[in-house]
């Protein structure tokens, strides 16, 4: 198992201009191997393998967006967080192979809102060889 966990540990502006690119989280939780570059936002599989990917983005309430899991370029996983009245989160998880090299990030691709909250719970991006 060589896994990784980041997160955002405040409430992080997204500026429109970043709308597609890497969503950067802040703070490392686990990264076994060095695979995730923190400063990048981009996790680099070390090894061919089946890897398990978990995404939960987090925002206030009246606000909305959507972020993708991206591969190489391509989205692999979206999810859509918001409410009208209550801050809310939302998470996607996936399985996917991954070749040694193969790149992995998250980006914003829409909505109106442009930050991630931290009030009740943490934005997080993971992703744990299983096989």
């Amino acid at each position: 198992m060589l896994p990784f966990v980041s997160e955002h540990t405040k409430q992080v502006a997204l500026e429109v201009e970043q709308k597609n690119l890497a969503v950067l989280d802040d703070y490392e939780i686990s990264n076994i191997v060095g695979a995730f570059d923190l400063e990048n936002g981009v996790f680099m599989a070390p090894v061919d393998g089946t890897y398990y990917v978990f995404l939960q983005g987090c925002v206030a309430s009246n606000a909305w967006m959507t972020l993708a899991i991206m591969k190489d370029g391509a989205a692999i996983g979206k999810l859509l967080v918001g409410d009208a009245d209550y801050h809310s989160c939302s998470s996607h998880s996936l399985v996917t192979e991954l070749a040694s090299g193969d790149k992995m990030w998250v980006v914003r691709v829409e909505g109106p809102t442009t930050v991630l909250n931290e009030d009740y719970a943490w934005n997080i991006f993971t992703a744990v060889l299983i096989r």
